[in-house]
């Protein structure tokens, strides 16, 4: 496949470097998002249990803000999904964990403690 480039003239630095679209992500992903994943938080919302099997011995629900659309993963272990009623409101213990998917996106998912 042919390249085509095209730069402008700069002293600038920071132009000196050339990403792929991955390495660029990556590099964000690591240096701003991940500096959170290992805190510890407290997170409430409504339980949205999902159809889909487990997965070592735990399963990915959904958790959703109690009043909007907002949701974001759920990992939740196996005695918790079968405790767990669908539409329950919960509060919960976790570590929220950042996955950079095919399309550029950051795939969040909170992990229960």
């Amino acid at each position: 496949m042919a390249s085509t480039t095209i730069l402008k003239e700069s002293s600038d630095k920071s132009e000196c470097f050339v990403f792929s679209p991955s390495a660029l992500l990556e590099l964000y992903h690591n240096v701003v998002l991940s500096c959170t994943d290992s805190d510890i938080h407290r997170l409430k919302g409504i339980f949205l249990k999902t159809d889909k099997p487990s997965y070592g011995g735990f399963f990915y629900n959904d958790i959703k803000d109690e009043s909007g659309d907002q949701s974001m993963t759920l990992k939740t272990p196996g005695v918790y999904h079968h405790q767990l009623q669908n539409n329950q409101l919960i509060e919960i213990h976790g570590f929220k964990t950042s996955r950079l998917n095919k399309k550029g996106n950051f795939d969040n998912t909170f992990n229960i403690v």
